[in-house]
This record gives structure tokens, sequence and C-alpha cells, in this order.
């Protein structure tokens, strides 16, 4: 087995999260009931309600990740974990040993986690892949 692994968060290939995806889809059928009933003519005004609401969010969305530029890598050792989270103002460095990891929680659905060190800290996780999310899970109960 490898001794270390790297992965950095998000990639181009992400366009939005599960969690994201979902609660946009409630919320769009949220406007499309209040542009259904609000109208004589509901199935159009509903539909295009819609799609200015999702036009809109991917529009915003946008910008705001042009704005931040949001980036985490991560890079995993036979010994350490480090983070480095960075923003378009704002650079941290994050770095725990394995063996003071007191506890640690990955969600395989929404690709995210946490591991908490015996300082308790908390240093969140995320991942692209399930393939890195169970290397990484592999690499911490090793």
């Amino acid at each position: 087995m490898k001794t270390h692994m790297k992965w950095k968060f998000p990639t181009k290939k992400i366009f939005y999260f599960k969690g994201e995806s979902f609660l946009v889809a409630v919320l769009s059928f949220l406007v499309f009931l209040l542009g259904f009933s609000s109208f004589e003519e509901p199935w159009i005004y509903g539909i295009t309600m819609v799609v200015i609401f999702v036009s809109l969010y991917i529009i915003i969305g946008q910008v705001v990740h042009y704005i931040r530029k949001v980036e985490e890598s991560y890079h995993v050792t036979k010994t350490h974990f480090h983070a480095s989270r960075k923003t378009r103002w704002s650079h941290k460095k994050e770095k725990v040993a394995f063996k003071d990891i007191k506890h640690h929680k990955l969600d395989k659905f929404f690709l995210a986690g946490y591991i908490v060190s015996k300082k308790g800290t908390r240093h969140s996780l995320f991942f692209n892949t399930l393939k890195d999310l169970e290397k990484f899970e592999k690499k911490l109960k090793s």
C-alpha cells in the first residue's frame, strides 16, 4: 500500500454537490407551485419561474465561486494528515498526527467528514470521489 495520498477539492468535474442539488430541487418545486397558483396560465408561468430561478442560482453560484476561489488540498503521509485551505483572501494550514486523532466521522453519501484531534480541534474533510474517501478511511483504520 502507498505510504501517502493527495487530493484537491473541489475539482472542475464537480458542478454542484448532492445536498445542494437536493435543496435547489425542493426550492424549484416550491417556486413552480407559487407560479402555478398565481397566474391564469399556470404551466407556462410555473415553468418560466423555475427556469429563471435555476438560471439565477447557477449564475450567482458561479460568480461567488469565481470571487472566493475556494480550494482545499489534502496530503496524507504515513504519520500525519495535512490540510491546506485557501480562498482568495486567506490561507490556512493544518497538520495532525494520526496518533493524535481521537475521533473521526466520514459520510459516504455526501463525500465529507471530519476528524477530531486530542486537543478537541475539529478538521473538516471533503472528497471528490468515494474511492478517495475509502482510501482515507483505510488509512485511518490502519
